[in-house]
C-alpha cells in the first residue's frame, strides 16, 4: 500500500511540475502523457480495493473514452468559437515571453495562437458536447506548430484570407478577430482582436501586448493572411 501510495504521489508531483514548465516540444508532450496515464493508473491501483472507487474510476475512464471515439457534430459554432478565442488571447496579455513557451508562465507568438485556440476547441468541446472538437484540440496540442508553418496551411489547419498574396497590415481587409497575420519571413504571428488591434508575444519587449495598428509602424508590415479552420 506504501509503494502504490508513493508511486501516485511521486507521479502527480512531476506531473504537476511538467505542466507548470511554459517549455514545449515532442519529447515534453511524450512525457506528459506518459504521466497523465502513470498517475491515473497508479490512482486506480490505489483505490482499487474499495468497491464504490474502483466502480466510480473505471466508469469515469469509460466514459471518457466513449465520448473521446463518438462521432463529432456536423456543424459548429464558428462566432461562438471566434468569440472563445479571442477572450482566450486576451488573457495572455502581460504573460512572459519564453521562446517555446506555450502557457501562462511563458509563451511565444506561435505557442501564443495554439494554446489559446487549444483552450478554446476544449470549452467549446464540453459546452456543446462536441468530441470532434475534443479530438481536434488533441491533434493541435499535440503538433508542435510554428509561424511558418501556419502561414502555410500546417497541413490543413489553417487557409489563406482572400488570395494569399502578402500585403501590409495597413491594407488588410475583411479581417475577422481571430483570424491570423504571419509576417513573409516566417518568423513572427500576430492574432487579429478587431478595431484594429493585434496581440502578439513580442520577442523584443519580451512579453504578451496588444498592439493598436493605428499607431504602431507594424502596420506597414508584409504578412499573410491566415484563418484557423474552425472559424471559416
Amino acid at each position: 500500500m506504501r509503494s502504490r501510495l508513493i508511486l501516485f504521489l511521486t507521479s502527480a508531483a512531476v506531473l504537476a511540475l511538467l505542466i507548470l514548465v511554459p517549455y514545449r516540444n515532442s519529447l515534453v508532450r511524450l512525457a506528459l502523457l506518459g504521466l497523465w496515464g502513470l498517475t491515473g493508473a497508479s490512482l486506480l491501483i490505489l483505490i482499487w480495493k474499495q468497491k464504490v472507487c474502483r466502480i466510480l474510476g473505471v466508469l469515469i475512464v469509460l466514459l471518457f473514452l466513449v465520448f473521446l471515439l463518438s462521432p463529432g457534430r456536423a456543424a459548429t459554432d464558428t462566432d461562438q468559437l471566434r468569440q472563445r478565442f479571442v477572450g482566450r488571447l486576451k488573457s495572455y496579455d502581460g504573460v512572459w515571453y519564453v521562446y517555446g513557451g506555450e502557457n501562462h508562465r511563458g509563451i511565444d507568438c506561435s505557442g501564443l495562437v495554439r494554446a489559446a485556440m487549444f483552450r478554446s476547441l476544449v470549452e467549446q468541446s464540453i459546452a456543446s458536447a462536441d468530441p470532434g472538437l475534443f479530438r481536434a484540440a488533441l491533434n493541435l496540442w499535440w503538433r508542435d506548430t510554428n509561424a511558418i508553418q501556419l502561414g502555410k496551411g500546417a497541413n490543413g489547419l489553417t487557409s489563406p484570407k482572400g488570395d494569399g498574396t502578402a500585403i501590409a497590415m495597413r491594407d488588410a481587409q475583411n479581417l475577422r478577430p481571430g483570424d491570423l497575420a504571419v509576417t513573409t519571413s516566417g518568423s513572427h504571428v500576430l492574432a487579429n482582436l478587431g478595431d484594429s488591434r493585434w496581440i502578439e508575444a513580442d520577442p523584443d519587449i519580451m512579453r504578451v501586448h496588444i498592439v493598436d495598428l493605428n499607431a504602431s509602424p507594424i502596420a506597414g508590415q508584409e504578412v499573410l493572411l491566415v484563418t484557423w479552420r474552425w472559424l471559416r
